[in-house]
Parts: structure tokens; sequence; C-alpha cells
């Protein structure tokens, strides 16, 4: 189990926690059971740039959007994140994992304070904001 790829979640005392990616059903039930054809097929054009990169199936993904209470919402926030991951990507090729974790992190707002002062985290926080703004126009 150690092994297990974990995730960061702000928790219900708005804390930073790690979870392992096969216990989110029992954090985050589904609540969605039925995804309208239109908005799989922008979860799957979100999916596409980042399969390589998120250490899930397509299925696995589209389950995720079934856990939220506004899938429209959701969307919207992953078209920041691959927006976000897109435009900077160039410049991480040999870190692009490590780009998109560190865009999802700041887009859930779950980055250590210690990371917050990184001068390169900085930068693709205030990317991050800069084309959150513009997606969500």
């Amino acid at each position: 189990m150690e092994n297990q790829r974990k995730i960061r979640i702000l928790n219900d005392e708005g804390k930073i926690e790690e979870i392992c990616i096969s216990d989110i059903s029992s954090v985050f039930p589904v609540i969605q059971t039925d995804i309208p054809d239109e908005l799989l097929a922008k979860i799957r054009a979100i999916f596409e740039p980042i399969k390589d990169l998120i250490g899930m199936s397509l299925e696995e993904f589209e389950v995720g959007f079934m856990r939220g209470q506004n899938i429209e919402n959701e969307i919207l926030h992953w078209e920041c994140i691959v927006n976000t991951f897109a435009i900077l990507s160039p410049f991480f090729k040999n870190d692009e994992k490590r780009l998109l974790d560190t865009v999802i992190y700041i887009s859930v707002n779950a980055l250590y304070e210690d990371e917050k002062e990184n001068e390169l985290i900085k930068c693709i926080m205030e990317s991050y904001e800069n084309i959150s703004k513009l997606t969500r126009r």
C-alpha cells in the first residue's frame, strides 16, 4: 500500500491531508449517476492532454466528476488546470508530471506553506490565476 499514489485534499478543518487515490470513494461518494453526452465530450477533451500523467484511466477520471455537486463547475475547474498546464508545459519538458501535480494542488489550495514561497511555484500560481480568470469569463 505504500506505493499507492496519494493526493492532497483540504479536510473539513481546512487543513491539507494526503489520502490514497483508492480511498477517494469513501471520502467523496458518487452523487451524480448520469453525465450528459455533451459534458462527457468536454471531460474527454480535458483528459486527453494529461492522460499519460494523471495516473488514472478515463473511466476513473469521469467518475471523479460524478462526485461533485455541479459537473459544469468541475469541468471549468479542470479546464483551468489543463489550460495552465498546456501553456506552461513547454517550459517543463523533463518535469511535466510535477507541473501537473503543482497546478492541481494550486487549484484546490493544497500547497504547503513552504511551497508557496518557491519562486517557480509563485510563477505557476500567477499563471493559474490569470488563466482561471480568462477561462471563467
